[in-house]
């Protein structure tokens, strides 16, 4: 038997060792945004550009005042005007000249103050007093007595208070009703049947200047504490 030729074999090997392929390099993949991410993105920055959008046109919409207007003022109360005819901060302002003085001692002597207030000069011209606490109960006492419903009693509570609240109406005196505390009952019911039994517009001008009054009753304490402070 012949010998192998240890020539060929080698070369054999060499060809084999030297024909390897290169390898591949794998590429590795950047992470990807999902859809779910990106349109949360895509969805906060069309907010932003909304919102930057309004900003600017409140900005250039905005108006300096260098004056309050003339029933405007830093330490107007919170008294609010329905803008009618008879509602309405001019018509308070022209009421509020004609009406008499009011001092915070007859607060301190008789628990009360009254005011004359011509809400149409000749025509028109209403007595309010303030009420005592003992009143005032009485009024929320009754309330059930007089309704049944929550609009009811606050209806009830409200004509109470002004029936209790006018004094006189173009100089001739209502029934008084509370003596020594106590409220007579009869007499009750021929002032609250008077003061309901009016017109409806009169009873309307009515309440709303009975609102005004206990504003400035409420602005008679304000006064007073106000000094207090600064002395």
């Amino acid at each position: 038997m012949s010998k192998p030729d240890l020539s060929k074999i080698k070369s054999r090997i060499k060809d084999t060792s030297g024909s390897e392929e290169p390898v591949e390099e794998v590429a590795t993949e950047k992470p990807r945004i999902s859809k779910k991410t990106m349109d949360q993105i895509q969805s906060y920055a069309k907010d932003v550009e909304e919102l930057r959008a309004e900003e600017q046109a409140i900005e250039e919409n905005r108006v300096e005042l260098d004056e309050l207007p003339d029933n405007v003022s830093p330490t107007q109360d919170n008294v609010y005007y329905r803008g009618t005819s008879s509602d309405n901060p001019d018509v308070r302002k022209s009421i509020e000249q004609r009406c008499t003085e009011m001092d915070f001692s007859d607060l301190v002597l008789t628990g009360r103050v009254s005011q004359t207030v011509p809400i149409i000069p000749n025509k028109f011209e209403v007595g309010f007093q303030s009420l005592l606490a003992s009143e005032n109960y009485w009024i929320e006492r009754n309330a059930e007595k007089e309704a049944t419903t929550d609009w009811g009693i606050r209806s009830w509570m409200g004509y109470a208070r002004l029936a209790m609240s006018i004094t006189d109406v173009n100089g001739k005196d209502l029934p008084k009703v509370v003596s020594k505390g106590v409220v007579d009952e009869v007499a009750w019911k021929e002032r609250f049947d008077t003061v309901m039994n009016m017109g409806e517009k009169p009873v309307e001008y009515l309440l709303v200047n009975l609102n005004w009054f206990n504003s400035r009753v409420e602005q008679l304490y304000k006064n007073d504490f106000d000094l207090l402070k600064n002395g």
